[in-house]
């Protein structure tokens, strides 16, 4: 059985590569071409589902326009990575403000990527299309 100290020390590291991950994503989808994109695409409400190669294609990876409120004057997308069709690797909304953008983790599985920065930008360079 582990200390507290150590649990608090794990979470403590879990939530900072949790905040990485939020501001790597932040910083992918602030660049010029990228932005422009997903706006107009949310604009016409566009989403994308593709296949999560890494476990026998069971898994799926889903840019999903939502839909914003009346009373909201922001639009989202959520992008979802299921490795499988019962784990969610990733959960979090894209938030577009006007001309700012922020970026909410929902749900992370800490154990699924190598690699999770990378990763998940590389998946969401394929979810939009720009795998080049």
């Amino acid at each position: 059985m582990t200390t507290l100290m150590d649990q608090l020390e794990r979470a403590t590291r879990e939530e900072q590569l949790t905040n990485e991950i939020a501001n790597a994503i932040k910083d992918f989808c602030k660049q010029k071409t990228v932005f422009e994109s997903l706006k107009k695409a949310l604009r016409y409400k566009f989403s994308a589902k593709i296949k999560y190669e890494r476990y026998d294609n069971d898994g799926n990876v889903e840019l999903k326009a939502t839909e914003s409120t009346q009373y909201s004057s922001y639009d989202t997308y959520l992008f979802c990575i299921e490795a499988t069709p019962n784990r969610t690797a990733l959960k979090a909304k894209i938030i577009f403000d006007g001309n700012s953008l922020s970026v909410l983790i929902i749900e992370r599985d800490p154990q699924i990527f190598t690699n999770p920065k990378e990763d998940i930008i590389e998946l969401l360079k394929q979810i939009i299309g720009l795998n080049n």
